[in-house]
């Protein structure tokens, strides 16, 4: 047994770019759906970077990784 970090580690980041993953055998092949780029918690920074280039605030964009979410300031 390996965790998904030490696969990924092995794999390559090129091949497979997160711990965040499902496998689908099919005969002899293993497909690999990744979902995500880095570290599995469902945030792309380069997908967060476009939509704030297009004007979209910071809690526009985490609502949008995180629905259900909100964004409030602590007292």
């Amino acid at each position: 047994k390996i965790t998904s970090k030490e696969f990924r580690q092995i794999m390559g980041p090129k091949i497979l770019s997160s711990t965040n993953f499902t496998v689908e055998v099919k005969g002899s092949a293993a497909y690999f759906t990744g979902y995500g780029w880095g570290h599995g918690v469902g945030f792309c920074q380069w997908g967060a970077f476009s939509m704030a280039k297009k004007g979209y605030d910071y809690k526009q964009i985490l609502e949008y990784y995180y629905p259900g979410s909100e964004v409030v300031t602590l007292k």
